[in-house]
């Protein structure tokens, strides 16, 4: 006999065994600023959303997807598993959205290859596996169509984060870096590299606008767009890799092409090298406008969450890559540390861009380089 419980999550119910379908409570929020994206993707662009998500488990994103934006033409949805769509075609009729959602017993990639040819691909796709998303980039950019957007979590942050660096660069063909203290933004920008690179091989190119670390995964929203030639000339200007001195806490980016020497400007030490990661803009601005708007149609369980996530996310939208982080650097440099929000408005006072950054309570972006942030942390021993 399956022992089964019921589960509701905002507006839907769904009805999930003990064992052998995965939901995880605690992808609540992602699921959430999901809907929000979607609806906003979906107003900005005038245009109703066919959505795939081909790892649909018990059907709970599409579910809410369905139920919680207007602005849906269809959903089509998979899995590999048929207990799982089993359990999904179930909750989908449970939810009366049988009309909007459809799902299939099928491999995602092969879901995502029969919907590639022109007209029928579709303008949103939400990638959200266990682990890495990387092996379904190539099917995921093929089907989508021009001015279409994919999303994608990441749960493998071990890889991401270099604490298996081989592991992360046989999936997503970049080295990582680890305890840097931004692994976090990197490994949303080795994502990024990955994605850039299926869509690259296609003639598309990435347009990021949504990036956010919660818990534990990262959260990706990027708009793909057909045209070879601009294809090669965005991935050579935002393909490149990262330099990072662990002495100083000094840090650099550079272009795919524009290899550099290793020696750190500040305390000639070497630096250790990460990459090919994107090294181009994570945020748009005019879509977290867009988001915020949305935001005000819901009041969902997390809404406090969501609002405070994206207010800081568009404060940190116009300042450049890679945050720091503070107590790193008063440790390597045995000073005390000092309070964000005064060494926030200390660097404003001296005409920097800084402001906290949602990655880490204790981080902060800011156009200053290092070493001025060394002078000010120096200066109040």
């Amino acid at each position: 006999m399956v022992v089964e419980k019921v589960v509701i999550e905002e507006s839907a119910r769904i009805i999930i065994p003990e064992k052998g379908v995965f939901y995880n409570p605690h992808m609540r929020f992602c699921r959430s600023l999901s809907v929000i994206a979607a609806d906003a993707f979906a107003t900005v662009r005038g245009k109703d959303l066919r959505i795939c998500e081909p790892l649909t488990a018990s059907g709970i994103r599409s579910i809410r997807y369905a139920k919680e934006v207007k602005h849906i033409n269809s959903i089509i949805s998979c899995d590999a598993n048929r207990f799982a769509v089993k359990y999904a075609i179930r909750n989908v009729e449970l939810n009366e959205v049988h009309d909007i959602v459809k799902v299939y017993k099928c491999d995602a990639n092969l879901l995502m290859t029969s919907f590639s040819r022109r007209g029928q691909r579709f303008n949103y796709i939400d990638l959200d596996p266990f682990g890495t998303p990387s092996p379904f980039f190539d099917s995921a950019v093929r089907a989508v169509e021009h001015g279409g957007l994919i999303c994608y979590t990441a749960t493998d942050m071990a890889n991401l984060c270099g604490v298996h660096p081989l592991s992360c660069f046989r999936t997503y063909s970049s080295y990582p870096i680890a305890k840097c203290g931004y692994v976090h933004e990197v490994a949303i920008r080795i994502s990024l590299f990955s994605l850039a690179s299926s869509a690259a091989r296609h003639g598309l190119y990435i347009k990021p606008l949504l990036a956010h670390f919660t818990r534990h995964y990262i959260r990706v929203y990027s708009q793909l767009f057909y045209d070879e030639s601009e294809a090669k000339k965005i991935f050579m200007e935002n393909v490149g890799f990262l330099y990072h001195c662990f002495k100083c806490n000094n840090r650099r980016l550079s272009k795919f092409r524009n290899i550099e020497a290793r020696t750190c400007s500040i305390c000639g030490s070497k630096m250790t090298v990460a990459g090919p990661i994107w090294i181009g803009k994570i945020f748009d601005k005019e879509f977290l406008k867009a988001i915020s708007k949305s935001m005000e149609k819901y009041s969902f369980s997390d809404q406090e969450k969501i609002v405070k996530t994206v207010k800081l996310i568009s404060e940190e939208a116009s300042g450049p890559p890679l945050y720091y982080n503070i107590p790193k650097m008063c440790k390597s440099l045995n000073v005390q540390m000092p309070k964000i929000n005064a060494l926030i408005e200390e660097l404003r006072s001296y005409g920097f861009y800084a402001c906290r950054t949602h990655f880490d309570p204790q981080g902060i972006r800011t156009t200053a380089s290092t070493l001025d942030i060394i002078k000010i942390l120096t200066s109040q021993r």
